[in-house]
């Protein structure tokens, strides 16, 4: 008979395989929509703003292909029997983290230590590609009270006008 646990880890492999279908087929949709540049012949604003296009396609190309490894070394653990213990200290992940993230791969405490030690945000879930440039500008702080998402797309507004100018 199927315990209550084997339930849960059948369930998440169904979500995980689902998701990878979905995010490959994301990936895909990018993919195809990604050409050279058609340079000639055409006004600066317009490559301008193609080139942010393809800028913004790249970065959201570059969040999916991580989610797909998430799902990927998840879908690996359930095959290995290490679905739902933390990489990191081998206590079980909660259930409610997993069944929001059923690709975490840490408990809560050894995510937000990952966080702080590579100063990124490992989460699939958060554009975190939006933080791969910091803001050169002092008011660091008041960056601290906004949670990661947040984070990621004021740090992104942040930036925006000062790479136009470049």
């Amino acid at each position: 008979a199927m315990t209550r646990s084997d339930t849960r880890v059948a369930h998440a492999r169904t979500v995980l395989e689902r998701e990878h279908t979905r995010v490959q087929h994301e990936v895909d949709e990018l993919r195809s929509g990604l050409g050279p540049f058609e340079q000639y012949g055409q006004h600066p604003s317009d490559l301008a703003s193609d080139t942010l296009e393809q800028e913004v396609d790249r970065s959201l190309e570059l969040a999916l292909l991580t989610q797909l490894t998430e799902i990927d070394r998840a879908l690996a653990r359930i095959d290995t029997g290490q679905y739902g213990l933390c990489t990191a200290c081998r206590q079980p992940i909660s259930a409610g983290r997993l069944e929001a993230m059923p690709w975490a791969e840490f408990c809560i405490a050894h995510q937000a230590a990952n966080e702080r030690a590579d100063n990124r945000v490992l989460d699939p879930a958060v554009p975190y590609a939006l933080l791969a440039e910091s803001t050169e500008s002092d008011d660091e702080d008041d960056h601290a009270e906004l949670p990661s998402e947040e984070l990621a797309l004021h740090v992104e507004y942040e930036r925006t006008p000062h790479d136009d100018a470049t």
